[in-house]
């Protein structure tokens, strides 16, 4: 059986990315909102392309793990009807075993290289924010819940990093097949 999760901070944020997003979420409205109870929170007056990017994130992770969950019954499926064969060097075609086919793409989807993909997610969505101001948002103001809220601002940074993660899963996935 393939388990295309492998990783304990992976597998827990991919099993827990529909509570988690929109609880933090709600904590930065209410710490907005704890900052200035008389303004509307900051994350609806000025952040529309951030509200919506997020709820983008959570479908994207919904599909991917819809995306994820199958591949080892299709595996087995194709492996059992001898649709997939080896590619070798050899001239033998001969039919793959579902245990060598289980194999080769759990260690391709869980290989290290996923983590550059999340990596690179994540560092250009932070130069993104650096360039759009995000990392210069005033946090004098409100003492430490200004510094909850602007620590809270940048967690979507770490939700990219999951969603490198996963186009590497998807690109690996796609490719083996």
């Amino acid at each position: 059986m393939v388990v295309p999760i492998k990783n304990p901070i992976e597998k827990w944020f991919f099993g827990h990315f529909a509570l988690v997003i929109p609880a933090l979420y709600g904590l930065r409205l209410a710490v907005q909102y704890a900052i200035e109870p008389d303004a509307v929170p900051y994350t609806w007056q000025h952040d529309a392309v951030r509200t919506a990017s997020e709820v983008a994130l959570l479908l994207a992770f919904l599909m991917g793990r819809q995306f994820l969950a199958p591949i080892s019954p299709t595996l087995a499926s194709l492996a059992a009807n001898k649709v997939l064969r080896l590619r070798e060097r050899t001239e033998d075609p001969s039919p793959c075993s579902k245990a060598l086919l289980d194999g080769r793409l759990e260690r391709r989807l869980n290989h290290r290289a996923r983590i550059i993909f999340g990596t690179t997610a994540a560092v250009i969505t932070a130069l993104y924010y650096w360039q759009k101001g995000s990392f210069t948002r005033s946090v004098s103001s409100g003492g430490q819940l200004a510094f909850l809220d602007y620590a809270l601002y940048l967690v979507p940074i770490a939700y990219v990093y999951f969603l490198g993660i996963l186009a590497w899963k998807m690109l690996v996935s796609s490719a083996f097949f």
